[in-house]
This record gives structure tokens, sequence and C-alpha cells, in this order.
């Protein structure tokens, strides 16, 4: 082992220490819960996480629970996660389907919904077309395939089939009515929330407040890039409209001034 990996593998076994005897985070929480949406960038901050504790994302991909220095590690346990049996979890269930236990520090990652939407779009293509991307997907391989049936011939037909809860899964995460003030409301009772498109910022206060050296790693990103056509894309862009909605109340909620 040289120097550097010395170095560091002592601050991980110091951070571990400290925070099982501590019993706290942020001063007041016991547990670290990610609502996950897929394709706004949450994966990268599981990433962050595991790697600040010495822990490579596909161990817990494989295995859905990981343990270090008597702190757990759960992705997609529910059992697990309504007990609080975590230091931190994260899942894809909706927050109004997984009640999360007291004293938990939640958040969440959110993405300007066409942008979201055509990155799901192009990683199923990724999936579907390279041989790299279905071996790095291959525990994951039984969904996506039922997911790809989506596709279709365009982007269109991909609009058309994709399921609302999965289309519009920022708001459905938040309201199982698709309501957007009751989305909005449960969003803003979360502990933090951070943007797809100020992710490294927003990263490094969330870094702060837990007092847990977080670094951005990207995770899964898709290597398709065909252009799409406009009509398209205004297309998504009448269909995701709640989203947009949603959004704007989130970030007016937070204070926050963005312009999509």
């Amino acid at each position: 082992m040289n120097l550097i990996s010395s170095v560091r593998s002592q601050a991980v076994a110091a951070r571990l220490q400290y925070l099982s005897l501590r019993g706290r985070i942020a001063g007041e929480y016991r547990r670290i819960y990610h609502y996950h949406v897929r394709k706004t960038g949450g994966t990268s901050l599981n990433s962050a996480v595991l790697s600040a504790f010495g822990l490579d994302f596909s161990s817990l991909e494989r295995c859905k629970r990981v343990r270090r220095g008597g702190l757990a590690f759960v992705q997609h346990n529910r059992p697990l996660i309504k007990k609080g049996k975590f230091f931190f979890a994260s899942s894809h269930a909706a927050a109004h389907a997984l009640r999360v236990p007291a004293e938990t520090f939640t958040v969440t990652v959110l993405r300007n919904p066409v942008d979201r939407v055509v990155s799901h779009y192009r990683y199923l293509l990724s999936v579907r077309t390279d041989a790299q991307a279905r071996e790095r997907e291959r525990p994951f391989m039984k969904a996506l395939e039922r997911e790809m049936h989506w596709l279709g011939e365009s982007f269109a037909d991909f609009l058309d089939r994709m399921p609302r809860e999965h289309l519009l899964r920022q708001l459905f995460m938040f309201s199982a009515n698709y309501d957007i003030q009751e989305a909005t409301e449960r969003i803003l009772t979360c502990s933090a929330v951070c943007f797809t498109e100020t992710f490294n910022e927003d990263l490094r206060v969330l870094s702060r407040r837990l007092e847990i050296p977080l670094k951005v790693r990207h995770e899964r990103r898709s290597v398709t890039r065909l252009p799409l056509p406009e009509r398209d894309m205004r297309l998504a862009r009448e269909l995701l409209e709640s989203e947009f909605t949603m959004l704007e109340r989130v970030r007016k909620g937070l204070g926050i001034v963005y312009h999509y």
C-alpha cells in the first residue's frame, strides 16, 4: 500500500469510528436516505457517499446491503429502510409508498424534466445497441428488457409508450395523484434538495452539512448522443409541463432563481 492509499484508509477508518460512536449526522439525524429519481444523477450521489467510506458502488448494487465499520449501507431493500436499519440508503420507491423513520436526513436530486426523459431514452438505446452497456447493466437486464419495449422507432414513440408513472417520475415520486402542490410540499420537507444542473456545487454544500467529504463521481453516463427532432422535443415539453411547474414552485420555495 502506498503512502496516499494508507492515509486515505486511515481517514476512512477515523470517519467510520467517529460516526459510529457519535451516532448523529449533522447534529440531529441518525441516518441518511436518498429518494432516488432515475436519470437525475442520483447514482453519482450514491457513489459519492459510498466512496467517502472506501466502498465501491458496484458492491452495493450486487448485494443490496454492505457493512463498513459498524455502519450499514442499503439499496432497494424496503424492509430495512422502513426499520431504519441503515446509515445510508437509497431506492427508487415513491415517497408516498415508503415511510422513512424519523431522525432521517432525506435528500433527492431533481432535473429538467425533458433532459431527464431524453437521458432515459438514450440510456435504453445504449443498452439495446451496445454490448458493453448490456454487460455493465447485466444485473438489471430483466427490468430493462421490459423498458426497451417503450422505445419503438422514435422518441415520439417512446413518449407515447412510456407509462405515466415513469414519464412523470419526479412528480409521481412525491405524489401518487400527480398533484403538483402535494409533490412540491413533500419535496420541500426534504432535508436537502439537489439539482442536476448545479450538482457539483450542491454536492459541496451537502458535504459541508453532513461533514462527509463528498466528491463528484459520475456513473452510468450514456454514450448515445443522436439528435432528436424538434417536434418531438416540443411534444415532450408539453407532456412534462406539470413537472416544470412543480420544479418552479420547489425552486421558489427554496429561494432559488433559475430559468429552464
